[in-house]
């Protein structure tokens, strides 16, 4: 495999509301990422990217029914995904499939990331991934 086919970009917190959880972590030292708030409709949630020290947040509020919504309504606000850019997203959904990821998304077009596809992955041991493929 190669060392760096899946490169770290962010960690996705499922909030309540993005502008009053965006309060609490601009206190905790983060900054607002110049992209801004996103309102994705084809996932039907409200996004915020945050910095602190070269670390990503992604601030994710369900607006309607979806995971975010059911993971809030389980356990509150909670860190639940991680994303890694992949350049090759079938490549590596099928090499991934064979450690043991299995997917419970399909592929869809993400806004936040100018429609680049990403899909999402569970493992019983490393827990919800996001894959974003990124241009080679």
């Amino acid at each position: 495999m190669i060392k760096d086919r899946f490169i770290f970009n962010h960690i996705g917190i499922a909030v309540k509301d993005v502008n009053e959880s965006k309060k609490s972590y601009l206190d905790l030292s983060f900054s607002e990422s110049p992209v801004g708030d996103i309102y994705d409709d084809i996932q039907n949630i409200k996004l915020s990217f945050l910095v602190n020290n070269g670390v990503t947040i992604e601030l994710v509020q369900g607006l309607g029914e979806n995971i975010v919504g059911e993971l809030l309504n389980k356990n509150g606000v909670i860190p639940y995904h991680t994303c890694y850019s992949v350049e090759d997203l079938n490549e590596s959904v099928k090499l991934l499939a064979t450690k043991n990821f299995r997917q419970i998304s399909k592929k869809i077009k993400a806004k936040a990331f100018n429609n680049s596809l990403i899909q999402f992955l569970y493992n019983p041991n490393a827990g919800i991934i996001e894959l974003l493929e990124v241009e080679k």
